[in-house]
């Protein structure tokens, strides 16, 4: 019997729906093989352990520094200016900027004349006043002989005795005044108060200058100062201040082309018992002997001049050296074991140097992680690149061996520079010099 419309229509949908059904079942075949095959791939393509290169830790057998930069500033430093004021008549030979002067060399010579005259009329009046008191005392021994014989009133020798004490006192005045003229003389005369450098000069023959004027300004010759501020961390690194008082340390100028290579050597003299507020650090007193002079090859200084102070490490705190690397991400140190697996390691960082770092601990034949890992753990297995371990280079200091062969205490600090207050003489007026209440090495540096 013939189909009719719809009956053509339903089988139409069936024959739809079976093709369906079997594009289904395929993907889904497929699918399921896609699966089972990329497991595979997966495990078979599992990540091998990471590729890393070692380090081995060098044991020093070499002295060692630390260093921070600091500024030279003179040990004493002072005005120079007259007590008096007049006009320049001769100025010192050597006083010009750059000068040297030596102790009571002539800074200035102002004209005496009015000063001489003033103390030959306080001579003067001396003398008048010791002649009145001999003529009272010769009265009064005339009317203590009369009184004597009953034969002057004792108010008359009371007089006498009085006149006596007005002239010893005018005597005494006299005396005072004819001193004063005689300084005032002297100051006309302004000198160096000590072996000094002049750092300025301003004076003219002819030039008045008034009492408190300055002409220039000087500093002490064979003695400055650079004060290190040091960290908490290197102030203990460095045994504090009974291990540093007394110590030599290495100074290079830090000039155009880098630090200088010859050393100057210095002596640790104090230590500021404050710490710095904002940058936490305590301020050391380095001393320098004849800095303002070329030193065994090494430059003069000049004040205000950046040097850098090699300070040599105690030995025992820093054993071992190792490149900077091996210290990874929160400052652990990772050891690789016999079997190329990761071992944490209890080593402290002591100290970065140049491309290595200082370090201690049980790190004696230890083979140290150099490559950074993602994340590392205890038992990470790795793959260790190249046969022999990377080590650091040379660490030999030269100023580390120059501080070792330099005896301690090569500086003696004049005692008014280790008290606080700096060097003065008569016409010159204090501007510089160490700080107050500092502990010093004061005369155990010879």
């Amino acid at each position: 019997m013939p189909e009719d419309g719809k009956g053509r229509e339903n089988r139409t949908q069936l024959i739809g729906w079976a093709i369906a059904i079997v594009v289904l079942l395929a993907g889904g075949a497929v699918a399921a093989f896609g699966f089972f095959w990329s497991s595979d791939e997966t495990q078979a393509e599992a990540p091998a352990a990471p590729l890393v290169r070692v380090a081995s830790p060098v044991e020093l057998d070499q002295p060692l520094t630390i260093s921070q930069t600091a500024l030279v500033r003179s040990g004493a430093e002072v005005v120079l200016a007259p007590e008096v004021g007049g006009r320049i008549e001769r100025i010192g030979e050597n006083f010009a900027a750059g000068g040297r002067l030596a102790e009571d060399d002539l800074v200035i010579e102002l004209d005496d004349a009015r000063f001489r005259s003033d103390l030959q009329a306080a001579q003067a009046a001396v003398e008048e006043a010791e002649a009145s008191l001999d003529e009272a005392r010769a009265d009064l021994d005339r009317q203590n002989q009369l009184a004597e014989r009953g034969a002057t009133p004792e108010a008359t020798t009371e007089d006498a005795a009085a006149r006596v004490k007005r002239a010893r006192a005018s005597l005494s005045s006299a005396r005072a005044q004819r001193q004063s003229a005689e300084i005032a003389l002297d100051d006309t005369r302004l000198e160096a108060p000590f072996p000094a450098v002049v750092l300025s000069a301003d004076a003219a023959r002819g030039q008045l200058v008034s009492a408190g004027t300055s002409v220039g300004t000087a500093a002490l010759a064979g003695y400055a100062e650079a004060a290190v501020g040091l960290s908490e961390r290197d102030f203990a690194l460095l045994g504090g201040e009974a291990a540093l008082l007394g110590k030599p340390v290495g100074i290079r100028p830090v000039r155009g082309e880098g630090e200088v290579k010859d050393v100057r050597i210095g002596t640790v003299t104090a230590v500021i018992p404050r710490i710095e507020s904002s940058a936490r650090t305590t301020e050391v007193i380095v001393s320098i002997r004849n800095p303002f002079v070329a030193d065994e090859g090494a430059p003069a200084l000049r004040i205000g001049e950046v040097v850098r102070v090699h300070f040599a490490l105690p030995d025992e705190e820093s054993p071992f050296a190792a490149p900077s690397g091996v210290v990874q991400a929160g400052q652990q140190v990772w050891g690789v074991d016999s079997d190329n697996r990761l071992v944490r390691l209890e080593a402290e960082v002591r100290r970065r140097i140049e491309g290595a770092v200082l370090l201690s601990g049980d790190l004696d034949g230890r083979r140290l992680l150099l490559t950074p890992v993602d994340t590392p753990v205890d038992g990470l297995k790795v793959r260790v690149d190249g046969d022999k371990p990377v080590t650091v280079g040379d660490l030999s200091d030269p100023v580390a061996n120059r501080i070792a062969s330099a005896p301690s205490g090569l500086v003696n600090v004049p005692d008014d520079i280790a008290s606080g207050s700096a060097s003065s003489a008569a016409g010159a007026t204090a501007t510089g010099g160490n700080t107050s209440g500092a502990n010093t090495a004061g005369g155990a540096a010879q």
